[in-house]
């Protein structure tokens, strides 16, 4: 899956489909060809330019795996509601990083790395948890 930037997950549906597509290089009939022919190529063009657009669980699963971004994210973004929440233990770490700024650059990279790994790990139970209900 993609690592998605706050700014990308800050986007419409639509405008994310297309920046992804685009900084992956891919045409909308790529997408399509990913999707395993789930959606045609001029879907996931109206995806990108239709606002009005009202897509289904099946073809937002289709988007999800045509443009290689967490069926999660794409659910969310399609609701409008596209910011994932900061586990409490995240939260508790960056704090601390943010406290070692006398650290040395390579410390602080290190503690950064770190931290993505454990918000990575409680994300993926997360998912894991929602798929099991």
């Amino acid at each position: 899956m993609n690592n998605i930037s706050n700014e990308e997950s800050d986007l419409s549906l639509g405008a994310f489909c297309r920046k992804v597509r685009v900084n992956q290089g891919m045409s909308a009939d790529d997408v399509a060809r990913r999707s395993g022919g789930e959606i045609t190529k001029s879907y996931v063009v109206q995806i990108e330019t239709r606002a009005d657009l009202n897509p289904t669980v099946k073809k937002l699963k289709a988007l999800a795996k045509g443009l290689g971004a967490s069926e999660e994210l794409i659910f969310r973004l399609a609701r409008g509601t596209s910011h994932l929440p900061i586990p409490a233990e995240f939260q508790e770490l960056q704090d601390k990083f943010v406290a070692m700024a006398d650290w040395s650059e390579e410390n602080r990279i290190d503690a950064l790395n770190l931290m993505k790994a454990i918000y990575q790990t409680i994300s993926e139970k997360e998912r894991l948890r929602g798929a099991v209900r």
